[in-house]
């Protein structure tokens, strides 16, 4: 007999492998963990004990508790799924809640207190009674008084998204009016502050920015000396009822990213590069970074310098930049495009003739850390494969065997497996189309992969095979799953698959210059990693018969052998001289040396092709 909790646990692991957002599985645990602790419902208690009085008096209790009907119907339909999910994978013969009927759709929406102005100056005298920060408490109640903002939405706010002189807090384009009496108290403490103008405004007894935990703890404490519950809901209720509320509109990414600065040159050649990337046809994930980059740029610099041109940003000041980009604790790789999209847009300034030189030219870029490929071994393979077929959906099961089979198979990118369709398998080989920069090609299929991706495509329909995941967070989250009952690291999930067909296909001795066409790479330096993988795996291999301690286990070494009874014997005078000189492979060395002689070469050829291009097309003419 199934228990309650083990039905569970199949139906959250059904939910994310059906690519549900991450919110949605975490309000159904929620409201089912709710569900059990209300009726008193341990581990073991049966699933087939659930019955319909039980549901019944878990909905008549959150009713007679005054839910909110949004949450009454939230429960009621997390319950629902749940059940359905029971008797479709044969775990129920029938749901305890059928015919049953589903909650109100009237709304009782939550009642939040309405500040009168007496109420403010009672919330600002009760700030002065609290210890420290006073002059930053008073200064986050004006805004709040006049802005309505959402504590997450607070601590993000900015020292240029404030106009102290108009009385004015910015948001994107949306404004609101601040008192005479708030911007100056603003001002006092931003002063006193010392806050630069892309810095965040309100900073916490650390010196760090304020986060939305301490801004709630703020709220506590007022409400303690104000004598009534404080919080932002109360606030933007208070602006509503003034008829002030404005609707702030939906943040992409990053809030500045595509900000409308006023009109000055800088804005002028933003708006040109981006232009210029859409007439090129750049892909809209190529054209996102470059606009995230330029846009984070621009909301450091034009507080500032509203005036500057692009002739007048110096090396110091990109340089000061990069300093101030370590500091807001960005990883390695997310600096590293940062200064590859600043340096393509003064290029093309440059090109342009804006600015007499690029300057970033001369400016080294972050350094990348190095990381070792850490590919799947065979068995991680296999118990990946094992707890895919294993799985009671047998759609989902199908799916997931054969997307480890062609992401270990092919050594496709995610996005790749996704964009495939069944007319793009071809006997023997597998069509990619528009892979990363836009580009088809073709990768060898196996019999094994092809026959169970065939299979897949077949059984699926038309479309997308992999059309059930819906993106490649679906795809990482099913895997994950499966990584978690296997037991397997969750290292780099899917990209990991791609590290282990290229690390198997030059163990197999296939060539470095057919792996790099394989993977799709556009410089071979890309692809050479997996050599030095390669090369560090057969050192290893190779040495570890001459580790010092090597002898205590009965295996020689460079500095002597091993006696009967494994006993390091002493290097005396001759003990060096009388070990015999380890053998060495020379064919292995000279097949390695010739190996790295013709990347080399072809390395060469490859810069070397462009400039005899130029100069044969300089000749020419003449």
């Amino acid at each position: 007999m199934t228990s309650l909790a083990q039905a569970i646990d199949l139906h959250l692991d059904a939910l994310r492998a059906a690519a549900r957002a991450p919110a949605t599985v975490r309000k159904a645990f929620c409201s089912i963990a709710q569900f059990r602790r209300e009726q008193g419902l341990a581990d073991d208690f049966l699933l087939a004990g659930v019955t319909a009085e039980r549901v019944a008096a878990f909905l008549r209790r959150g009713r007679e508790s005054k839910w909110a009907s949004r949450t009454e119907r939230r429960h009621f339909q997390t319950l629902l799924e749940l059940f359905a999910f029971c008797v479709s994978a044969g775990l129920l013969e029938d749901s305890p809640m059928a015919g049953m009927e589903a909650p109100s759709y009237v709304d009782r929406p939550r009642q939040h207190e309405i500040y009168s102005e007496a109420d403010l100056q009672a919330m600002l005298v009760a700030c002065d009674r609290l210890q420290g920060f006073g002059r930053r408490n008073r200064a986050i109640v004006w805004v709040l008084w006049s802005t309505g903002l959402w504590p997450s939405e607070l601590v993000r706010l900015r020292v240029g998204d404030v106009d102290l002189e108009r009385g004015a807090v910015q948001l994107k384009t949306k404004l609101a009016p601040l008192p005479k009496a708030g911007a100056a108290e603003l001002g006092s403490y931003i002063e006193a502050r010392g806050r630069r103008q892309f810095e965040e405004i309100f900073v916490s007894r650390t010196g760090r920015p304020m986060t939305t935990q301490g801004v709630e703890k703020f709220f506590g404490d007022l409400g303690a000396l104000f004598g009534r519950p404080v919080n932002a809901g109360s606030f933007r209720a208070s602006l509503r009822a003034r008829g002030g509320l404005w609707k702030r509109p939906r943040a992409g990414k990053e809030t500045f990213a595509n900000r409308d600065w006023p009109d000055c040159p800088l804005t002028r050649a933003r708006n040109a590069f981006f232009a210029a990337n859409d007439a090129r046809g750049l892909s809209s994930s190529t054209r996102e970074t470059y606009e995230r980059a330029v846009g984070r740029f621009l909301a450091y610099f034009l507080p500032d310098h509203p005036a500057a041109g692009p002739e007048e940003i110096s090396t110091a000041d990109m340089e000061a930049y990069l300093t101030y980009l370590s500091r807001r604790n960005l990883s390695d790789y997310t600096r590293h495009q940062m200064y590859r999209s600043m340096r393509r847009w003064f290029a093309f300034l440059e090109e342009r003739g804006e600015i007499a030189a690029n300057p970033m030219a001369k400016m080294r870029a972050p350094r990348l850390p190095h990381v070792v490929v850490r590919p799947y071994s065979e068995s991680d393979v296999s118990a990946l494969l094992q707890e895919a077929s294993r799985q009671p959906d047998e759609a989902m099961a199908a799916r997931d065997v054969a997307a480890i089979t062609v992401l270990y198979g092919c050594g496709l990118r995610a996005g790749e497996v996704l964009n495939l369709r069944a007319d793009d398998i071809l006997p023997g080989q597998l069509l990619i189309r528009q892979g990363k920069g836009s580009k088809d090609r073709y990768v060898a299929l196996d019999p094994h992969t092809e026959t169970t991706l065939r299979r897949y495509a077949a059984r699926n329909g038309g479309g997308r095979i992999f059309g059930s995941l819906r993106s490649t967070f679906g795809l990482y989250h099913a895997v994950a799953r499966l990584c978690d009952r296997a037991g397997v690291e969750k290292y780099r999930i899917v990209h990991r698959f791609r590290d282990s067909f290229a690390v198997r296909f030059l163990e197999a001795g296939g060539a470095i210059d057919d792996l790099q066409t394989l993977l799709g790479h556009s410089d071979l330096s890309t692809t050479l990693r997996y050599v030095r993988h390669g090369r560090e795996s057969r050192a290893i291999a190779a040495s570890k018969a001459f580790l010092p301690w090597a002898s205590r286990n009965g295996h020689s070494n460079g500095n002597g052998h091993s006696n009967g009874n494994g006993a390091h014997e002493r290097l005396g005078e001759s003990g060096i001289l009388e070990s015999p000189a380890p053998a060495r492979n020379n064919g292995d060395e000279l097949a390695l040396l010739e190996e790295l002689e013709r990347i080399t070469r072809r390395k060469l050829e490859l810069l070397v092709a462009p400039v005899a291009r130029a100069v044969g097309a300089e000749v020419i003419p003449g």
